[in-house]
């Protein structure tokens, strides 16, 4: 009488398959990986002015109020892993007068009160939409029409919005 060969229990493979896998992944990837799962996001809304901001986004959102730019919005990118910025700030203008003079004041109200000048600026041909690099606050001023076509607020929607109203 020949003995019939014991058969695996099918948790057996799949068991020694993630360790495997385990043995694979690098350490500093499993700790990422369980930092990101583990940082809660607040994606609710938050008034700036119950939240103290740095004197570069201050003075950022002080020159857009001074020339009267509409739907000033900052998302705080600082939680995610692929941010171009710590900041953005986006608004809009109704002209590209009214966008040119409302990246003039936010470059002269940085540099008045911080003394920093934009790393990189662009957009100032056709003043649809400006852009300027402060390296960790990224402003985007837009034309009504251009910011919605773009709509940033989407493309960066697990960001943190800071509004000013």
């Amino acid at each position: 009488m020949a003995r019939t060969p014991k058969i695996a229990s099918k948790a057996q493979p799949v068991k020694a398959a993630k360790k495997k896998v385990a043995k694979k992944v690098p350490k500093r990837a499993k700790k990422s990986v369980k930092k990101a799962i583990s940082k809660p996001r607040n994606l609710k809304s938050v008034k700036i002015k119950e939240k103290k901001l740095d004197p570069t986004l201050s003075a950022i959102v002080e020159g857009l109020e001074e020339k009267k730019a509409n739907n000033i919005a900052v998302l705080n990118l600082s939680f995610i892993a692929s941010r171009p910025a710590e900041h953005f700030v986006i608004a809009d203008g109704e002209s590209r007068t009214h966008v040119i003079a409302i990246a003039e004041s936010v470059q002269e109200m940085v540099r008045k009160l911080t003394g920093e000048k934009p790393l990189h600026s662009e957009g100032w041909s056709n003043a649809e939409w400006i852009v300027l690099d402060y390296f960790s606050v990224l402003v985007h001023i837009f034309q009504r029409e251009t910011r919605h076509f773009y709509a940033l607020e989407n493309l960066w929607a697990d960001a943190e919005k800071i509004t000013t109203n």
